[in-house]
């Protein structure tokens, strides 16, 4: 009786600490958001999705769930942050490298909700030019082998000048193979 008592506190002491050091996590990460901090931010998130699987029986207490609540909305900014700072310091490189690879980096930490929109975008930035340049409606009368190797010309300088991006992205991302993907389906939908 007296071990079971014994065994009661210290479960139930071990399960409140717990609780406040996830309390703190999303309190950090809540900072890390707020500052940009995404090599941090991953760091946090990561702390505070382990933390919540000690809590995932309990989510029916309020506390817990509000804590889990939070930790998603603030994700959820996060994403919404590094979108924003893809859309604005993209043509910024190199001053802005290691931001954006803190921001792929906290990417991942975050579940991988925006990775495909990031993907997607840098690929339609780059491949805009494209779109511009051969668009169908003034090429009528550019079909053919020629209109071929000038499409695959100009992808293969896109493909030069997307090198200096590698220290942006994780290799694997495969952003060159992702690019080339997106391409040929702009090709197929002209």
């Amino acid at each position: 009786s007296l071990d079971n008592a014994r065994q009661n506190i210290t479960t139930t002491i071990n399960s409140l600490t717990k609780l406040v050091v996830l309390n703190n996590a999303v309190e950090s990460l809540e900072i890390s958001v707020k500052n940009k901090n995404y090599a941090e931010a991953s760091n946090q998130i990561e702390a505070c999705n382990d933390l919540l699987k000690l809590f995932e029986e309990y989510q029916s207490i309020s506390q817990i769930n509000q804590l889990s609540i939070k930790k998603d909305q603030l994700c959820s900014a996060l994403a919404a942050s590094i979108q924003q700072e893809f859309k604005n310091n993209l043509i910024h490189l190199p001053a802005s490298e290691e931001t954006l690879y803190n921001a792929c980096t906290c990417e991942f930490g975050s579940g991988g909700s925006c990775f495909i929109y990031i993907k997607t975008w840098c690929c339609s930035y780059k491949l805009q030019p494209y779109e511009d340049l051969f668009d169908p409606k003034r090429e009528k009368d550019r079909v053919g082998l020629v209109d071929t190797e000038r499409r695959f010309e100009w992808l293969k300088r896109v493909l030069i000048d997307f090198s200096k991006y590698e220290y942006v992205f994780p290799p694997s991302w495969g952003m060159k193979y992702y690019l080339c993907l997106e391409f040929f389906r702009s090709l197929i939908t002209s």
